[in-house]
């Protein structure tokens, strides 16, 4: 009777030893590869709310956002369409009697409204300002408990989730559109070549739209 409870033990721990390997090499298959076209950039809030962009850790205390940005990058939205100027009336001509041309059109001088934006909450509870409610999934890493003691298991697997997003009131959107720009501008000093083309539209759009639709609130 002995002899049979400690085989039946002994199979029972088998089974568990090998279901848990299967599991970490599932987990395992899942992590993704170490890719040297990817590029990190942390957002960093200090305790007085200020913000700042690089690519190195946030200082210690402060809050800190991860993101990571493989190339080739998402397609970015087109840029906002520049005004059409009106079409410039034809020459008089000198040489025969013509009617007196009407009176130049009235140009409508009244400012724009800014585009609509949308503030999305990551899951990590960081928040960024995007054009779309729907923005791409992004790839966040989950710690990964090695049962198996092997040391072929990562430390970390990527999870692919999306961000939660609701429009941004009407008369908070000026305000955000300049937090855009000094973003943009934070993304362009850090010199990196992953950011520029991405950074750049960001900053030439917001200026835009501040300079159509918010000068009165700058």
């Amino acid at each position: 009777m002995t002899r049979t409870i400690i085989a039946t033990a002994l199979l029972l721990a088998f089974a568990v030893g090998d279901s848990a390997g299967q599991s970490v090499r599932t987990r395992k298959a899942k992590a993704p590869a170490n890719d040297p076209n990817v590029t990190v950039i942390y957002r960093c809030t200090d305790a007085a709310g200020m913000l700042s962009i690089q690519n190195t850790p946030c200082p210690r205390g402060q809050h800190q956002e991860r993101s990571v940005i493989a190339r080739p990058i998402d397609p970015l939205p087109a840029p906002l369409p520049e005004a059409t100027p009106p079409p410039a009336a034809p020459a008089a001509n000198t040489t025969q009697s013509q009617p007196a041309a009407p009176p130049p059109a009235q140009v409508d001088d009244t400012p724009l409204p800014p585009p609509p934006l949308y503030r999305c909450h990551t899951s990590s509870g960081g928040s960024y300002a995007n054009e779309t409610d729907n923005p791409p999934e992004r790839c966040r890493d989950v710690p990964l408990v090695n049962i198996s003691g092997s040391q072929n298991v990562p430390d970390h697997e990527c999870q692919m989730e999306r961000d939660r997003c609701e429009r941004i009131p009407d008369q908070e959107l000026c305000a955000t559109w300049k937090q855009r720009l000094a973003e943009a501008k934070s993304m362009l000093e850090l010199g990196n070549p992953d950011l520029v083309e991405r950074a750049t539209l960001q900053r030439d759009q917001a200026q835009r739209v501040m300079d159509r639709s918010c000068l009165t609130q700058n």
